[in-house]
């Protein structure tokens, strides 16, 4: 993990790790989870290792704290859902995604998971072609989204709660409470992001463009060309007055929402950047950078001035 005052432009600790796919900050901005060849959480303040979550090892984990900071949950490679009480990080347990014929040990791996922002539902897609929504306080499956014939490769909660987004060769709308298609887009996506506030849509294509759309009117604001490699990661800041893009050609990006000029360009030291995210108090940035082995990845934290 890399720490810096944005202000003073000064290092603090450096610690290098696997490859860092996934990043979630707390609700209450103390800590950061890390998801690669295991889950780590971190703490903010110090850049200190507080554990690393044994029950759920595996590569290309995506991990996520529930909206009221009670619940955590990963979900990764091997095809379970895991789930932890964040207070003290006691396992509560598992429940295996979906079983197609063979052994439970085929189970298709997971490519994207989120959290509805009411903390009442869990959306994972699934390299079966399917997108199934679990509920989180019973941590059982309650739908599987009707229609799917390609692998679904992102999506995103409206801030309300009750519309899930996919993106992948169409943009897709569903109602959450009984998984009914509400529209549907020819626009393909390997990212997207709704803001905070709900008013913009943010998605990344493979052309290496990132496209801010209004999300009431679908109407397109800009166009850019963010990167010049594949957009992995995609962050709205709190305030959703800036977007963050991370992307395989090492560097992670701010773009100003109102106006789609870019802000900022920081660089990770290990040549592929997964994730971005910001802290939910404003004051943070994290991004990971890493490889798919050695010679391991980083986490860089930047904060901003409290001035």
């Amino acid at each position: 993990m890399r720490i810096w005052d944005v202000t003073q432009s000064q290092e603090a600790q450096t610690l290098s790790t696997f490859g860092i796919y996934s990043l979630a900050f707390s609700p209450d901005s103390k800590h950061l989870a890390s998801g690669g060849d295991a889950i780590n959480v971190w703490d903010v303040g110090s850049g200190s290792l507080l554990r690393r979550l044994t029950n759920a090892v595996s590569y290309d984990l995506k991990a996520n704290f529930s909206p009221d900071g009670q619940i955590f949950v990963s979900v990764g490679y091997r095809g379970n859902i895991h789930f932890w009480d964040a207070n003290n990080w006691s396992y509560v347990g598992e429940t295996p995604g979906p079983t197609p014929a063979g052994t439970p040990s085929e189970r298709p791996s997971a490519i994207a998971q989120e959290l509805s922002p009411d903390g009442r539902t869990l959306a994972v897609t699934w390299r079966d072609k399917s997108v199934r929504l679990y509920d989180l306080a019973t941590r059982k499956e309650r739908l599987s989204l009707p229609g799917i014939t390609n692998n679904i490769v992102t999506l995103t909660f409206t801030p309300d709660s009750q519309t899930l987004i996919t993106g992948g060769p169409r943009l897709r709308f569903w109602r959450v409470a009984d998984g009914q298609e509400l529209a549907s887009y020819n626009r393909s996506s390997l990212r997207v992001l709704v803001s905070p506030d709900g008013r913009f849509l943010a998605q990344a294509n493979a052309k290496y463009e990132v496209q801010l759309l209004d999300l009431a009117t679908m109407t397109q604001r800009f166009t850019f060309l963010a990167h010049k490699d594949e957009i992995y990661g995609l962050a709205f800041s709190m305030d959703s007055k800036t977007l963050a893009t991370a992307s395989w050609d090492g560097t992670v990006r701010l773009w100003h929402v109102a106006s789609g000029l870019q802000l900022m360009t920081l660089k990770g030291s290990f040549g592929l950047n997964w994730s971005v995210a910001f802290s939910p108090d404003g004051n943070k940035l994290a991004f990971s950078s890493g490889t798919e082995g050695p010679p391991g990845g980083e986490i860089t934290l930047l904060r901003a001035s409290s001035e």
